[in-house]
C-alpha cells in the first residue's frame, strides 16, 4: 500500500508550458524565505529597476518584440518560485503583458510630473516571486 503526500502546489496546473524545474540553492532560497518572513518590505529590496529615456518615435510593437526577445533568451525572466521556495519553475515561454502609457499629448510639466508618479509607483510594487517578474513603459 502507498501513501501520498499532499503537496499545497501543482507545477503542471499552469497553462503555460514548463521548460525544466530545478532545485533552488541556497541564496535563492534565503531570498525566498526573506520574502515569506519579511513580507512586502522585504521583498522591495530585491526590486531591480532600469529606466530608459530612448528619444524619437517609438514603434512600440518593435520594442515590444524586442522585450519579448529579452524574456526568450534570458531564463530568469522565465522562472517563478514554487509557493514552498523548493524549485524554480521555468517556463518555456512567459506572456508579457507590457503596458504602455502615452503621455504624449499633455504638456512637458505634466509629463515630468506623470513620469515621477509612474517611477514612484512601480518601484513600489513588490515583486511576486510566484508569478514572475512585471514589464511597464512610459511614452511621451
Amino acid at each position: 500500500m502507498h501513501t501520498f503526500t499532499p503537496v499545497d502546489f501543482d507545477p503542471f496546473a499552469d497553462e503555460q508550458e514548463i521548460e525544466k524545474i530545478i532545485y533552488t540553492n541556497e541564496p535563492q532560497k534565503e531570498m525566498w524565505l526573506s520574502c515569506m518572513i519579511g513580507g512586502q518590505e522585504a521583498n522591495l529590496s530585491y526590486n531591480e529597476s532600469v529606466s530608459l529615456e530612448l528619444k524619437g518615435n517609438l514603434n512600440f510593437n518593435a520594442f515590444e518584440q524586442a522585450v519579448q526577445s529579452l524574456v526568450q533568451r534570458h531564463e530568469a525572466l522565465r522562472s517563478t518560485v514554487s509557493p514552498n521556495g523548493e524549485t524554480l519553475i521555468i517556463y518555456k515561454n512567459f506572456p508579457l503583458n507590457l503596458l504602455l502609457t502615452d503621455i504624449s499629448n499633455i504638456s512637458e510639466i505634466e509629463q515630468n510630473i506623470e513620469i515621477e508618479s509612474f517611477l514612484r509607483r512601480e518601484i513600489g510594487i513588490p515583486l511576486d516571486l510566484h508569478k514572475g517578474a512585471a514589464f511597464s513603459c512610459i511614452c511621451s
